[in-house]
């Protein structure tokens, strides 16, 4: 005979393992998103760096953007003192030497006279 009791504490347990385990998971995932509040509509951002495989010194830079305000221009600091100005999403940028740098997308949004800044980083590694 199966003791009813016995199994919902079995699977209370079983389901309780799968859930910190899960748990785990989630809260070591590093990312470089950022969601904030930007003229009261919750924006959620991040910054992508592609080495490109052809030149290790040289990486592509691109801000994803999930919100319905318009970005109006963004300036990207590659953490080795250079910096670009961009009205797109996309940015470029030749290291001059090895190393680890914090790439900065400082993303404005223009609404009327207002603007709202937001700087979602994100660290590359030069070989």
């Amino acid at each position: 005979m199966i003791n009813i009791k016995t199994t919902m504490m079995k699977t209370g347990k079983l389901m309780m393992g799968v859930l910190m385990i899960g748990m785990l998971f989630v809260g070591c995932k590093k990312s470089s998103e950022r969601i904030v509040d930007c003229f009261g509509e919750s924006l959620k951002l991040s910054v992508h760096v592609t080495v490109n495989p052809n030149n290790a010194k040289q990486v592509s830079t691109e801000v994803k953007y999930w919100g319905e305000k318009k970005i109006s221009g963004i300036k990207w600091e590659y953490g080795d003192g250079a910096t670009e100005a961009t009205t797109g999403l996309t940015g470029n940028h030749l290291y001059a030497s090895a190393g680890t740098y914090t790439v900065k997308a400082r993303v404005t949004f223009t609404e009327g006279k207002s603007s709202c800044e937001v700087d979602p980083t994100k660290a590359v590694t030069i070989q």
